[in-house]
């Protein structure tokens, strides 16, 4: 019934039983629950040494347990189970890195699942994540596309076109639509059409067939056409081209009233990328440099960290160094904006921890130029 890895096990109760732990219950009763749970994982424990019986021998063995227990131990035996099944439910969200919020919704989905599905089937059913993709692709994609799709008969719409690559090295088309859901919203929705794989071909007149296909065929289609009112995308030849081969401009070829925009995403992106061009590449590598000390240790990190709580400024407000990730957009001006709101303990943590270069980063002509550089980015 409780397949735990040992891993649990074998760490769980060496943490309950250290100091640093035994100091946190305060209260004759906290200690008597601390106690209570450390004999459980030795019961426990001891359990899981012995063979591991198939899963409807555990299901009889625990329903005759419950049976011949005294009923004046039945308090205690839930409080055993709600204390162990706690710790089970945290060990699987530490185990998978996911986020301690998530807490809430995955008891529900687990009290769904028991309302859903016999306790012996759950025990005996299978799933991996071809089953998940499967499931998404023909079950969730289609129900979603037609629900969108139907949307957009009724109200004016403008879509965002970008290629890409996806793993495997396959490129698509990705297909955004904007809208409104219903007649009295005044703010639009963004929703994702579709992904279209794009085989050999990537040219405007391939991606005017394929979104032709995919929106405009049939009577339906011809209604959905009616609305579209606007195309984004970046200015690559294939979308916007100077011979009238792009995509968008077929399409305004059909719909002369088109607006054809260059994507405000793609547009800045590229503003960024010439503003740093031009700027003295001293600091640029400043900034980077300055990320990735952090970056790859999580030694310097804590130090940094330790520095950021001893600020009264900073303290419960900024938690440490972002990351920079060169393909996200924003990533660079991000690190930008936090070495400038981190300069005091980043000079504190240089002058003790660093080298004899890096010990010379955030002089008060380097902050200058670096806000500098912010404020063209900004």
């Amino acid at each position: 019934m409780y397949n735990t890895k040992p891993l649990f096990f074998e760490y769980l109760h060496d943490h309950l039983e250290s100091n640093r732990h035994q100091s946190t219950s305060k209260t004759p009763e906290e200690k008597d629950e601390l106690n209570t749970a450390l004999n459980y994982l030795r019961t426990k424990e001891q359990s899981q040494t012995s063979s591991k019986p198939n899963p409807n021998e555990q299901i009889n063995a625990k329903m005759e347990i419950e049976a011949i227990e005294p009923q004046t131990n039945e308090h205690e035996t839930q409080k055993h189970n709600l204390h162990f099944f706690r710790v089970q439910l945290s060990n699987f969200l530490i185990q998978n890195n996911l986020p301690f919020d998530l807490a809430d919704r995955q008891l529900q989905f687990v009290q769904t699942l028991i309302q859903s599905h016999a306790p012996h089937n759950i025990l005996n059913y299978t799933v991996n994540a071809n089953h998940v993709s499967l499931v998404t692709s023909e079950c969730f994609r289609p129900i979603l596309q037609e629900k969108y799709f139907n949307l957009l008969k009724t109200s004016p719409f403008s879509i965002s076109l970008d290629t890409g690559t996806a793993k495997g090295n396959v490129n698509y088309l990705n297909l955004h639509a904007r809208f409104f859901a219903t007649q009295n919203d005044t703010q639009t929705t963004t929703k994702l059409l579709g992904l279209i794989e794009l085989d050999e071909s990537s040219t405007g007149e391939t991606l005017y067939n394929k979104i032709s296909s995919l929106m405009f065929s049939g009577l339906e289609g011809q209604i959905r056409r009616r609305n579209l009112i606007g195309i984004a995308t970046d200015g690559s030849s294939n979308m916007i081209s100077k011979k009238d081969s792009g995509v968008t401009n077929r399409f305004q070829q059909d719909l002369p009233y088109l607006l054809v925009t260059h994507d405000f995403c793609h547009c800045f992106n590229l503003i960024l990328q010439s503003c740093i061009d031009k700027f003295p590449t001293k600091y640029v590598k400043m900034v980077k440099q300055i990320v990735s000390v952090f970056s790859q240790s999580p030694q310097k990190t804590a130090i940094l960290k330790r520095l950021i709580r001893n600020d009264p400024e900073r303290r419960n407000k900024i938690e440490g160094m972002k990351k920079y990730v060169k393909n996200r957009w924003t990533s660079f001006q991000d690190c930008l904006e936090r070495i400038l709101q981190l300069i005091e303990p980043l000079r504190q943590f240089f002058s003790e921890e660093g080298d004899s270069n890096q010990s010379t980063y955030l002089q008060k002509n380097d902050i200058l130029m670096l806000r500098l550089l912010l404020c063209l980015m900004n």
